[in-house]
């Protein structure tokens, strides 16, 4: 069963519909230099409510691009990332440092 997590990996964040295996498998990858939150069971959050593409729209309609941790409030946003598990599981630490 997937849940929604919230994934942090070198200051960009992003809400990923994943299973607990895959969540685990991502933490194996990227050891420290990630952080993950399960928004199901902390908020109740459900895949099929999260509407990645909407958010992405809105973002861009407001001009907004953070990374988490900078800029406004202690989380500081989500910088503008559209990541599923193939990308996550795919891509090397140094191309997510940008």
């Amino acid at each position: 069963m997937k849940s929604v997590w919230s994934v942090t990996i070198c200051g960009k964040n992003d809400c990923v519909p994943l299973t607990d295996e895959e969540a685990n498998m991502l933490a194996l990858k990227y050891g420290k230099h990630i952080a993950m939150y399960d928004m199901t069971k902390r908020h109740g959050v459900k895949p099929e409510y999260l509407h990645k593409q909407l958010r992405h729209e809105q973002r861009e309609w407001r001009g907004v691009s953070f990374s988490k941790g900078i800029k406004m409030g202690s989380f500081g946003g989500a910088a503008p990332v559209n990541w599923t598990y193939n990308d996550l599981i795919n891509v090397n630490l140094e191309a997510l440092n940008g």
